[in-house]
């Protein structure tokens, strides 16, 4: 694959389709009701959200199944999640495209996608390393709201699907002699139990490519060594199958990004990620920002601007005995992120 080319289109491909997410986040009908509602009455705008759109406190932290084909709930999820999520993604299919030096092209298979942000990720380090042969196929058990699925039929790159609806083992079977080289699994692990990941395990030993890349991204640090036993699970089924695991060697040229250098820490010996605390994301690249209509309504200090009670004074969020009800404000730091990389190599190819 080509080697690294300082390129400032991607970025930018990027936060313009984010914002085509939210184009009409400002203008729907449950946003202008909670405006209204926090202007005169910040308590019976949370009455309204219960009543209404029956929601009072979203939990998106694996505390329960929640129904992401309902559009509010999407909403507070990608208004909370989507840039720090991209970013991190980016930043691992940076490192792992990096690492097919070699390869033809890169097959991907996403294991519980989501709404498919790993996939705008993904076109985001292809176009900055200059990668031309790119396959992806994303999969989730979740049927997610129309209005806030990436949509892969607009292909930005020649071959790309994403299954809604599926079971996880199924995008294995779906399409015969699709055979993956980069396996993502992106803050999906602490959601699976351990018979899902062993049935998921014994589906990779029949995989037999050259190189096979491991990406996994965990929940949070706090995870970490939940996901680490089932990440391990993972890596010991392709070391069954004949894959020799290869080490990362320090801070060498597969993940030395002119800008991620400083803030993305050296991995540990089992190539484990993380950046430094308090960093955010749009200081590590200025072009990777959370689009203004977003940050405005939801970030910090978010809605709370239209909030009568916060409004000239944003110190009394803190004592505010409806905080706990405010929806939840966009993560701007990397604080969260979390990731392992793991390569693997074949000697012998039958």
């Amino acid at each position: 694959m080509p080697k690294f080319e300082n390129k400032p289109d991607p970025i930018a491909h990027l936060t313009h389709r984010l914002e085509s997410y939210f184009s009409d986040f400002c203008e729907s009908e449950i946003t202008r009701d909670l405006r209204k509602a926090m202007k005169n009455d910040p308590g019976s705008a949370f009455e309204m959200l219960d009543s209404k759109y029956h929601i009072k406190n979203i939990n998106f932290d694996n505390g329960r199944s929640l129904d992401y084909s309902n559009d509010w709930i999407c909403q507070q999820y990608m208004l909370r999640y989507s840039m720090a999520y991209t970013f991190e993604y980016y930043v691992m299919y940076l490192i792992a495209l990096n690492m097919l030096e070699g390869e033809d092209t890169a097959d991907i298979y996403s294991f519980g996608c989501g709404p498919g942000l790993d996939w705008l990720s993904l076109f985001c380090a292809k176009e900055k390393l200059n990668v031309k042969n790119v396959r992806y196929r994303g999969i989730d058990l979740t049927e997610w709201s129309v209005n806030y699925r990436s949509d892969p039929t607009k292909k930005w790159f020649s071959d790309a699907e994403i299954y809604h609806g599926k079971n996880m083992m199924d995008l294995i079977d779906l399409e015969y002699g699709y055979s993956p080289n980069v396996l993502f699994f992106p803050k999906i692990l602490s959601e699976l139990d351990t018979v899902t990941a062993a049935d998921i395990c014994s589906k990779l030993k029949g995989l037999n490519r050259e190189k096979i890349i491991l990406c996994v991204s965990y929940r949070s640090p706090d995870t970490k060594d939940t996901d680490e036993k089932k990440t391990g699970m993972i890596i010991e089924a392709l070391e069954e199958n004949g894959y020799i695991h290869q080490k990362l060697r320090g801070r060498d040229r597969i993940y030395n990004f002119h800008d991620l250098d400083g803030n993305l820490q050296q991995p540990d010996a089992d190539g484990i990620f993380e950046f430094a605390k308090g960093t955010e994301y749009r200081n590590i690249d200025s072009r990777f920002n959370i689009p203004g209509d977003i940050w405005n309504a939801v970030g910090m200090p978010g809605i709370r601007q239209y909030c009568k009670r916060a409004k000239d004074d944003p110190s009394v969020c803190e004592k505010c005995d409806l905080s706990s009800k405010c929806p939840h404000s966009a993560i701007a730091n990397t604080d969260n992120i979390c990731f392992r990389i793991a390569a693997f190599t074949k000697l012998c190819i039958p």
